[in-house]
């Protein structure tokens, strides 16, 4: 686990330390304060391979390949990586013992891999986001030739989990039914439901069901004559159904959520972080979110304060570049909440 993040020349932060961090944080601050950045700090860590991490980033925000080519480092959209733009500069980002770079080709030290890519395709047309390791180790490049998007070095397989939810994009529900097919074939879906039951208690069963050439995940609720798909049941269902799987396909790396409190009622905010704690705890992952919601501060806080308190509650805030982190430990964060503090 990351007990500590340390992030420079990444999209706002010229610099930003993060020191106690626990098993479950959440963060907090006001609009483009960079809390999201943080997260994709903490993804792009995560990856063996992080230059085809960054170009995923771009892909969950809708930035297909299609629009990458031709064009120079400084105006592909993994640009705005760097910040300010200076793609000459390179972006580091350490937590723990677990250090990388990000480098395009505008930086000399790159030459290594240029040459090597080189080896791989002679003489590229090379426009590229490359990225390696800060220790030394071999990394991974992207670059454009003949007007496509090109991946050096190895594939990252854990690009295929869902191990970043983004806020305000939506996953596939055909690929939401697979994954959930998985875990039913491993005899999980019991714990699906009875997580999904917390949330709506109408409902007694979930199965993939072929409708309209689609696999979808479909739900029976009580008072229903016919199964309906999960997602027009609601939103709440099909964003804790993530979260779970999220959690679950992750085991013993770290899952990031962004503005976690998206599609529930604040009523249902403090289950759902009592489920959170506990399937963190049981598959040993490590959880970073985002919140803009008081109630799922407050109801953070007291799940955690059920389990054993491994939870840090952090606001970030950032000045001219220069980040900062300021921890609200399980004393500060009760006392803030019984004299009703604002503290988000």
């Amino acid at each position: 686990m990351y007990t500590s993040l340390s992030i420079k020349n990444f999209r706002a932060f010229e610099t930003l330390e993060i020191e106690g961090l626990k098993r479950v944080n959440l963060f907090t601050g006001r609009n483009n304060s960079g809390k999201t950045s943080v997260l994709e700090a903490v993804y792009l860590l995560e990856g063996k391979f992080p230059a085809s991490r960054a170009r995923q980033l771009f892909r969950n925000r809708g930035l297909a390949d299609a629009g990458m080519v031709h064009k120079t480092a400084l105006d592909m959209p993994w640009a705005t990586l760097f910040r300010n733009l200076a793609v000459e500069v390179d972006i580091e980002l350490a937590g723990g013992p677990t250090m990388m770079t990000l480098s395009t080709n505008s930086n000399p030290r790159t030459s290594e891999l240029l040459n090597a890519a080189r080896d791989f395709s002679p003489n590229p047309y090379i426009r590229n986001l490359l990225l390696s390791s800060k220790d030394g180790q071999r990394g991974d490049m992207v670059f454009i030739q003949d007007g496509k998007v090109e991946h050096f070095g190895g594939d990252d397989t854990f690009l295929n989990l869902t191990s970043f939810l983004l806020a305000g994009v939506k996953r596939s529900q055909q690929v939401l039914a697979v994954q959930f097919g998985e875990l039913a074939v491993e005899k999980k879906d019991a714990l699906l439901l009875e997580a999904l039951q917390l949330i709506e208690p109408r409902l007694r069963g979930l199965s993939t069901i072929l409708s309209g050439g689609a696999l979808l995940v479909h739900a029976d609720l009580d008072g229903t004559d016919r199964r309906l798909p999960l997602a027009v049941v609601g939103d709440g269902m099909v964003r804790l159904l993530d979260i779970i799987i999220a959690i679950y396909q992750n085991q013993n790396r770290a899952v990031m959520i962004d503005e976690i409190e998206n599609g529930f009622h604040y009523s249902a905010l403090p289950k759902v972080w009592e489920l959170i704690h506990k399937l963190a705890n049981q598959y040993n992952v490590q959880v970073f979110a985002v919140t803009h919601s008081h109630e799922c501060a407050v109801a953070a806080h007291e799940a955690a304060k059920a389990e054993d308190y491994d939870y840090q509650y952090f606001r970030i805030e950032q000045k001219n570049g220069v980040g900062h982190a300021f921890p609200f430990d399980q004393e500060v964060m009760q006392t803030a909440i019984d004299v009703q503090m604002e503290f988000r």
